[in-house]
């Protein structure tokens, strides 16, 4: 979850608008019901892959539903394997710890103005 807070921060500085469902869920507020409102709105999502993660049901359903939406999936390979279900998609590897290079954020920007204006405001989920 550290790097997770790191990389939020990593994002905000580079300019892009970031959501976190383990931080930003309002008192009082149905979980899941936060989360698909969310996704429904996200332009990309940006999955932190990690041993930790690969076990996590609520990773596994938000990736799911993110795909079934058809949202642009950013995979970060923090620790352990890629998940199977993003085993067809380009990740970036940062298991030393290092922050996304350049060019992902550059490819997450382009991907996020590249998008419907029609949508949500521009934020990615990690």
């Amino acid at each position: 979850m550290e790097y997770v807070n790191l990389l939020v921060d990593h994002l905000k500085e580079a300019g892009i608008t970031c959501w976190i469902d383990s931080s930003e869920i309002r008192y009082g507020s149905r979980w899941e019901h936060e989360i698909k409102l969310n996704l429904d709105a996200c332009r990309a999502v940006v999955v932190v892959m990690s041993a930790a993660s690969q076990e996590s049901a609520w990773v596994s359903r938000e990736v799911n539903y993110a795909m079934s939406r058809e949202r642009v999936i950013f995979p970060l390979l923090l620790d352990g394997e890629v998940f199977f279900a993003l085993n067809n998609i380009h990740f970036e590897d940062v298991v030393t710890g290092t922050m996304p290079s350049q060019k992902w954020l550059d490819q997450l920007r382009e991907t996020l103005n590249r998008v419907e204006p029609s949508q949500a405001d521009g934020e990615t989920r990690s």
